[in-house]
């Protein structure tokens, strides 16, 4: 389960006066002083960490940590003390707050073919920060941005009475995206970025590799104005060819070598690349919990949303959501809730399964419209589960019903159970002579397509690889 959460900063003080950017060597207009720009950042970073959460690899982290501490050298020294932090979401993404916190998610980290392009990407982020790109505005706006639409859907539905009831769903925070920067504050950050990679002693040529296998990916997946890096980092041709050329300029051209490229995958091999089993998994229409030790069948055909701590799902007109309560007697836990919010539940103690709980039931108006609130408390290992459904009177036949068979439905994980879970990863072998990703797709049994692996590897449709050259595939494996 993961939880998002939707927050929001306001930026402190009045203005602090024109001064010069020891970054761009330019005179801004900064609203916010150093001390407060890093408060700022401490929350945002804090929130991120308990929105999204950190990859849970000290391996993994420690390179991103080490190749950013490198690239950051080459920033204004003594403006900010950078962090680096690797944040569990599958879509590319890279994104920093205001402070010198910069975060890239494991899908772009997996998208990178050399420590060097990793510092480009890295490098960027801390050109935003100490360009102040942030900061130089009327306010901060929030890292985190609300996609579901999960939360807006529990307050629509449900009256203020029954509110308290839903208050789990908040907001599902699976996008972790900055303010949208425009297109001169975006070549100011390649350019700062390229600046400090080169003397960190990095190709800068390596920033139009990354930025070309990133245009790529969006290209394949259409996500040119969806929810991944290009959400809030525009990208085009353009933007990678100037980059090229800047890069010319400042290296000659130098390219990253072959031993730089298998050192990289290296690092990267292992790293996950779908949910992890640990938040649960679907398994069709199936949540199974391995943590928790819990499983649960989900209606047909619904939209279903995996929060850090609540699983939920939605359909046009109805809801249902699971999440943990304190407590763990579930009839005391009811009775507390009808008491407190003046409910009739119609309370009753009812097993579900095997699993001692308790039911109840309650009508209300929603937009005028007659609606039904199915609760269900149940104990399971020590802990108190909750499951709430919405279900309008006037909905689409039998989603009612099928809110209840889902209550009905959860039950303790069993051995079996945990065998159908899978973890996917990013794996790497070593190409023979001549070799094309098709040919690598089919001997490795990836679970991409060959097309994926082409970007995924940074290399051209039907490309003819050389003996040993270190290549990435995504592999499925035993939970």
């Amino acid at each position: 389960m993961r939880l998002g959460v939707l927050v929001s900063f306001v930026v402190l003080a009045a203005c602090v006066g024109c001064a010069l950017n020891p970054a761009t060597n330019k005179r801004q207009l900064i609203l916010t002083s150093e001390a407060q720009e890093k408060e700022l950042g401490r929350q945002a970073a804090k929130e991120v960490q308990e929105s999204i959460g950190y990859v849970d690899d000290p391996r993994i982290a420690d390179y991103v940590s080490r190749v950013g501490g490198t690239v950051s050298k080459g920033a204004p020294a003594g403006q900010f003390q950078y962090e680096f932090r690797v944040v569990e979401m599958e879509e590319p993404n890279a994104f920093a707050v205001p402070g010198g916190y910069v975060f890239v998610s494991r899908g772009l980290l997996a998208l990178t073919n050399s420590e060097a392009e990793l510092a480009g990407i890295l490098g960027h982020e801390v050109g935003h920060v100490a360009a102040r790109h942030g900061t130089n505005q009327a306010s901060v706006q929030a890292p985190l941005r609300v996609v579901t639409g999960l939360g807006a859907a529990a307050t629509g539905l449900v009256s203020n009475s029954l509110g308290d009831l839903v208050s789990g769903a908040g907001g599902a925070a699976t996008d972790a995206l900055f303010a949208s920067y425009g297109r001169d504050q975006e070549r100011e950050a390649d350019q700062l970025g390229q600046r400090f990679m080169v003397s960190s002693g990095y190709d800068p040529a390596a920033l139009s590799a990354a930025l070309d296998s990133l245009h790529q990916y969006a290209v394949q997946h259409d996500q040119d104005d969806g929810p991944s890096f290009f959400s809030s980092h525009p990208s085009t041709p353009e933007r990678v060819e100037a980059t090229r050329r800047r890069a010319t300029e400042l290296s000659g051209g130098v390219r990253p070598s072959t031993a730089s490229r298998a050192a990289h995958f290296a690092k990267l091999d292992g790293l996950r690349m779908g949910p992890d089993p640990d938040h649960g998994v679907f398994v069709g229409t199936e949540f199974l919990q391995p943590v928790m030790q819990f499983r649960m069948r989900f209606p047909a055909g619904w939209k279903t949303i995996n929060g850090r701590d609540f699983v939920a799902a939605q359909s046009a007109s109805s809801l249902m959501m699971v999440t943990l309560v304190d407590g763990t007697d579930p009839v005391k836990v009811g009775r507390a809730i009808e008491s407190r919010d003046g409910l009739d539940l119609k309370l009753r103690e009812k097993r579900i399964g095997s699993l001692a709980g308790a039911r109840g039931e309650a009508k209300a108006k929603i937009e005028g419209r007659e609606a039904v609130l199915d609760v269900a408390w149940i104990a399971h290992g020590g802990e108190l589960y909750q499951v709430v459904g919405v279900s309008p009177v006037a909905g689409e036949p039998g989603e009612r019903a099928a809110v209840l068979r889902a209550i009905e439905s959860f039950r303790p994980l069993t051995a079996n159970d945990r065998s159908r879970i899978r973890v996917v990863r990013l794996r790497i072998t070593k190409a023979r002579d001549g070799e094309t990703m098709a040919s690598v797709a089919a001997r490795t049994g990836s679970r991409r397509s060959v097309r994926e692996l082409e970007v995924l590897n940074g290399v051209s449709a039907g490309a003819r690889l050389r003996a040993g050259q270190s290549v990435k595939f995504v592999r499925e494996e035993r939970y």
